[in-house]
């Protein structure tokens, strides 16, 4: 009996502390990972959205960014350049971001045994759309040879909303 009274009064104080607590709407304007694969490796493109905090909600939205990870199945591959990258509105056809100065990144070796250039390009202010990714680049390797690739990747939209409680967040972060 002195167990349920503990418990009645236990969940009498949580509730009359979460009364004040605000409950916060979560919007994540997101787009599916996409990956790639080529025969020496692969390509891991994401599209992120930054986020931005109001009273009552958070939104993960414009302006976006790139990111890239080229990886290579093999240790003589010593770098990466991004030749060209054209990012296109998949319905209108519109082009919403074009680079074309050649970026380069040397391979460096991750956990899982492979090698990995990572590119990441910032502050894109874009719709919120599907978009398709055009990449030009080219892989180097010790013995000075080149390897040119063409990809075509698609960004899939992939909206998420959920709602979360600032008590409860906090009470999980410690």
């Amino acid at each position: 009996m002195r167990m349920i009274i503990m418990i009645i009064i236990a969940a009498g104080f949580i509730g009359t502390l979460c009364s004040g607590c605000s409950s916060r709407l979560n919007k994540d304007y997101d787009y599916k990972t996409v990956q790639s694969n080529f025969s020496e490796g692969r390509i891991i493109a994401k599209l992120i959205g930054t986020y931005e905090t109001y009273e009552n909600e958070t939104l993960r939205t414009s302006p976006y960014e790139i990111f890239l990870a080229i990886e290579s199945n093999t240790k003589e591959h010593i770098a990466a350049t991004l030749k060209n990258v054209k990012l296109t509105d998949a319905d209108s056809r519109k082009i919403a971001f074009s680079l074309e100065v050649p970026i380069e990144k040397k391979f460096v070796p991750d956990s899982n045994g492979s090698f990995s250039a990572y590119f990441s390009i910032k502050g894109l202010d874009i719709k919120y759309v599907n978009y398709e990714l055009l990449l030009n680049f080219e892989i180097s390797g010790d013995d000075k040879s080149k390897l040119q690739k063409r990809m075509i990747l698609h960004f899939k939209k992939a909206y998420k909303e959920h709602r979360s409680n600032d008590f409860i967040e906090k009470i999980m972060s410690v």
